[in-house]
Parts: C-alpha cells; sequence; structure tokens
C-alpha cells in the first residue's frame, strides 16, 4: 500500500462528523495492518494466507492498493481470471493506477489475450512515461504477436531507461534475430552476456545467431557454455549436434542427438535415422 495513504485519509477526516471519522480511521488502521500482512505472506510465498488478509483487510476498506495487491496474490496462484477481476476493481476505483493497468495486463498476456495486455501496458505508459517494466513487457506481447519492429521500438525504449538491464538486451536479440538480422542479434547476445554471463538460454540463442550466420565453431563454442551453465538443456545438445554434422562430425553429431533425445528432443536423432547418418 502507499505510505501515504493513511495520512491522506486523515487529512479529509475532518469534514466529517467527529465519531464517523474515529470509526473510519480505525477501519483504515485496521485495514492497513491486516493489509501489511498479507504483503508479507505473499513476500514469503503463501499466497493463500496473503488472500485470507486482503479479504480481511477489503472488510475495512475497499482501497484500490488492497485489490491490487489481491490480485497479484491470485497472478501467483495462475488464477489469472481472479486476478484480472481484482484488477478491474482497482481500477474502478483509482483509473490512474498506472501498477493496476500493468498487474492486468501481465494477467491478460498469460491468459492468452496479448491484444489487450498491449492496450493496458499503454495506458499504464499514458500515466507513468518511464515506466520500464511496461516497455519490456509490452514489447514481449508485440513479439508473441510477431510485430518485431514494435517490439524493438519498446525494447530500445526500455534500454535507454535501464541500460544495465540484461533480459531486455536478451529479448531484443531475440527480436533481431527473427527479422534476421544475426549481427544486431549477437551484439545485443554480447551485452547481455556482458551483464548476466551465467544465463545458459543468453549462450544458448547467440549460438543460433552465429549458426545462422555460419560461424559453426563459434556456434558450437556457445552451445557448449549453455550446456556447461544447464547440462539439461536438450535444445543446445540438438543445436550443438546439428552444428557438428554441418562440418560432417559425425560422430559428435550422434552423442549430442542422443543426448538431446534423453532430455526429451529426438528430432535430431530421428532425423539422422531416417538418413542413414546414425552407425550404431
Amino acid at each position: 500500500m502507499k505510505t501515504f495513504l493513511l495520512s491522506l485519509i486523515l487529512l479529509c477526516a475532518g469534514a466529517i462528523a467527529a465519531p464517523q471519522a474515529q470509526s473510519e480511521i480505525t477501519n483504515i488502521e485496521k485495514a492497513d495492518d491486516l493489509y501489511k500482512i498479507g504483503i508479507a505472506a505473499s513476500k514469503k510465498g503463501d499466497q493463500k494466507k496473503a488472500i485470507e488478509s486482503f479479504n480481511q483487510a477489503l472488510y475495512y476498506a475497499k482501497l484500490p492498493e488492497i485489490y491490487n495487491a489481491r490480485g497479484i496474490a491470485y497472478y501467483e496462484q495462475n488464477d489469472y481470471k481472479k486476478a484480472i477481476e481484482d484488477f478491474n476493481a482497482a481500477l474502478k476505483l483509482d483509473a490512474n493506477y498506472s501498477y493496476a493497468h500493468y498487474n492486468r495486463a501481465n494477467a491478460n498476456y498469460r491468459s492468452g489475450d496479448a491484444q489487450k495486455a498491449i492496450e493496458d501496458y499503454g495506458q499504464a505508459l499514458k500515466i507513468d512515461a518511464k515506466y520500464l517494466h511496461a516497455y519490456a513487457n509490452r514489447a514481449n506481447a508485440y513479439l508473441s504477436l510477431g510485430d518485431l519492429q514494435k517490439a524493438i521500438e519498446d525494447f530500445t525504449v526500455a534500454i535507454k531507461l535501464d541500460p544495465n538491464s540484461a533480459p531486455v538486451y536478451a529479448s531484443r536479440g531475440l527480436a533481431y534475430a527473427s527479422l534476421g538480422d544475426q549481427k544486431k542479434a549477437i551484439s545485443d547476445y554480447d551485452q547481455a552476456i556482458k551483464l548476466d554471463p551465467k544465463n545458459a538460454v543468453t549462450y544458448y540463442h547467440r549460438g543460433i545467431a552465429r549458426h545462422f550466420s555460419g560461424e559453426i565453431q563459434a556456434a558450437i563454442s556457445d552451445y557448449d557454455r549453455a550446456i556447461k551453465l544447464d547440462p539439461n538443456l536438450a535444445r543446445a545438445y540438438s543445436n550443438r549436434g546439428s552444428a557438428y554434422g554441418q562440418i560432417n562430425d559425425l560422430k559428435n553429431a550422434a552423442i549430442n542427438a542422443k543426448k538431446a533425445c534423453d532430455l526429451g528432443d529426438c528430432n535430431l536423432l530421428g532425423y539422422m535415422k531416417e538418413n542413414g547418418l546414425l552407425r550404431e
């Protein structure tokens, strides 16, 4: 809850008859205490307890911050329908509540409605033009719809707001790669790795970009790093096997294909069997 919430209500209470004002203050204090208990529980991952506390808080005071917090708890439980209902309630009370627009956008996106998510991210950005996460998440929504240019534009704004965000560089790299601009993709992956050198997926994606650029040995090196960081990354084994196949190293191609299949990705192994490239 906003830290100034209680003081604002206290300032407004002077216009109400004294007994009623005191009653309202008491209810707000009870709601605030229960809200804090809910927030603490939510941070610990106990969403059930958090929701119970927010329910009690709402009994004493129906405030947008409490609805927003309960919506987040429902979101964490993957109950996006109830989450959206709470974010709607928060926005009915305060249409300029940027966090509620942002959170409802996230819930809509997780529900599979990227277009509605984009609209809500846009509303959040009208209220707060420097809302970094709204730009980054709207970019991901555009990316999911295949609108790569708009995704890149939003990622670029997000990078300007925070030049040290490895996930945003990595995501923009993915957008550039999808456009076929492997050079820019690799540049963004380089920066993401510089900021976060222990992210296996970024090495994997840079490996793909290098693979498509014909830099086979460099691609293999990136797949090596990805696998070292995440030994269960099946697609990295599969792609490394494919890269070995391109340089006619069928022995290593087969080893990687079998490992990938052990982890659930049998596409390369099946291809090698079908084309007589696998030596039993």
